[in-house]
């Protein structure tokens, strides 16, 4: 099971997750993304597992405008 963490901040929320999802259980991998709203968290968390962090923070900030 690939483990995300979802942490409101001041200005928005940041989503942590593993950067490769061939290795998603290797410590040290964790990347994080900025978004403004809840809802952005939502709709990227539902992709991030079957696309992958890159394919997933380009959409991120094509989608979001800050994804990282």
């Amino acid at each position: 099971m690939t483990k995300f963490i979802i942490k409101e901040i001041n200005n928005g929320w940041i989503l942590r997750g593993p950067r490769d999802k061939e290795n998603p259980g290797h410590i040290g991998l964790q990347v994080e993304l900025f978004l403004a709203s809840i809802h952005a968290v939502a709709d990227i968390l539902t992709t991030w597992q079957a696309l992958g962090f890159v394919k997933v923070a380009a959409r991120a900030s094509e989608k979001y405008k800050g994804g990282d």
